[in-house]
């Protein structure tokens, strides 16, 4: 099992800091309903996965489909194709994960920005 931690750069903006102390333990939450921010948790398997030019970034990122055991369909911004590589994660149709991240948004649409992955 690999662990990584992510940094979203440019991923998405949070209003107010949180502390490391004060920081929810992530669960299953409705990504599409959760406000910005949001501490959550999934895991499922990777149905398919897209590179994506981030503004400032530099690098793109990997975005992918990730469907749960419950049948519901989670985007998940696992970061930049060079951090990945550089932690040996290299994700593929068909693999599972677990993610923790916040929820983000990506051309106004909701994601998971991952800040941890699981193999």
């Amino acid at each position: 099992m690999r662990m990584m931690s992510l940094v979203a750069v440019a991923a998405f903006a949070v209003a107010g800091a949180i502390g490391a102390a004060d920081a929810p333990k992530p669960e299953d939450v409705d990504v599409q309903e959760a406000p910005m921010g949001t501490p959550a948790h999934t895991s499922g398997k990777i149905t398919s996965l897209h590179s994506l030019e981030m503004v400032g970034s530099g690098d793109a990122h990997i975005l992918i489909k990730l469907k749960g055991e419950d049948g519901e369909t989670d985007v998940v911004d696992l970061g930049g194709t060079a951090e990945l590589k550089a932690n040996g994660i290299e994700p593929k149709e068909g693999q599972d994960l677990w993610i923790d991240g916040r929820v983000g948004k990506i051309n106004d649409k909701p994601v998971l920005v991952a800040e941890s992955i699981s193999m």
